[in-house]
């Protein structure tokens, strides 16, 4: 809390739970940014320390889930959490500890971005805790947001659990890719979470026919209270793209905490993340694939000559 005048006010505190990105354009370092520029008080649980660049990830070490325990009862004991976000969990053991204290605690609102690929196309997540997201935190989520290849792998890996309508008729990827956008959401619904959030579906992979929906070439699709929700975007000519994914996912959470519903939240994030990508693309971070520019607001880059 903070004194303006004699009145004491709280701003909304949003948990996020994920790893570390020693470059800072993803992980936990993209999350502060993110609900620090939408208005929130970012408190942290890492889970993985990564040696990680623009060019990609050198190296992974797991938090034991033993302090990844400690982190997650320090930040109960004293904050009252208005929401989480959920990134990148490397193994069951961290996936079990997360779900065991959020059903203790039960936070209003879990946003999960199911992180597996980063976007070097490193492997962060053991392929062995994907059964168990789906088992222990799909039914905790208010919303998931994965891309489309990590619908794939969660399909999938809920095939292997046999988890009942899920394994008949799983259509990956057909002629008709809208339809099978709208297919995986219901899928992945099904596994327990309130809400599906399908990020960054490229409109070159609809058919004829798809394509008239609209001319955006990027869209995000969401599926909430059995209803479809889509929101297109541009297509943006940058290389630094890296973090979008934690970003949006993190700052829907601030805006679920904000009190803004579901459709609302996802709309406002989604702008703010396009306008992150947008201020971006001329700045030179690192030789790879570079981080987008959270505080464009605030005009807070200053150029060195």
């Amino acid at each position: 809390m903070y004194k303006r005048g004699k009145i004491l006010v709280r701003p909304a505190i949003i948990l996020t739970i994920a790893g570390s990105d020693s470059g800072a354009g993803a992980g936990i370092q993209a999350d502060v940014k993110s609900i620090s520029a939408n208005g929130g008080y970012a408190v942290t649980v890492i889970t993985a320390i990564t040696a990680q660049n623009t060019k990609g990830v050198q190296n992974i070490f797991p938090i034991s889930s033993k302090l990844v325990k400690d982190q997650l009862c320090s930040i109960f004991a004293d904050f009252k959490v208005d929401a989480v976000k959920i990134g990148m969990l490397h193994n069951a053991e961290i996936v079990k500890t997360v779900a065991d204290t959020l059903e203790k605690y039960k936070p209003k609102f879990v946003v999960f971005d199911p992180v597996m690929v980063s976007s070097s196309g490193d492997i962060l997540t053991e392929k062995d805790s994907i059964s168990t997201m789906i088992e222990r935190l799909f039914p905790l989520c208010s919303l998931v947001t994965p891309n489309f290849d990590e619908t794939v792998s969660i399909i999938l890996a809920s095939r292997m659990n046999k988890s009942n309508e899920i394994q008949e008729n799983v259509k990956l990827k057909n002629s008709n890719f809208l339809q099978t956008i709208k297919d995986n959401a219901c899928k992945i619904s099904k596994l327990g979470a309130a809400s599906i959030l399908i990020t960054g579906v490229c409109i070159e992979n609809f058919n004829d026919e798809e394509k008239t929906i609209s001319t955006d070439n990027f869209f995000d699709v969401l599926f909430s209270n059995n209803q479809f929700s889509f929101f297109g975007k541009p297509k943006i000519l940058s290389k630094n793209t890296h973090g979008t994914g934690c970003s949006l996912s993190s700052s829907i959470a601030t805006n679920l905490a904000f009190g803004e519903n579901i459709v609302n939240a996802v709309n406002i994030s989604q702008k703010y993340v396009h306008e992150c990508i947008l201020s971006a693309k001329n700045l030179e971070i690192g030789q790879g694939n570079g981080p987008i520019n959270h505080f464009f607001l605030a005009n807070s880059v200053k150029i060195l000559s």
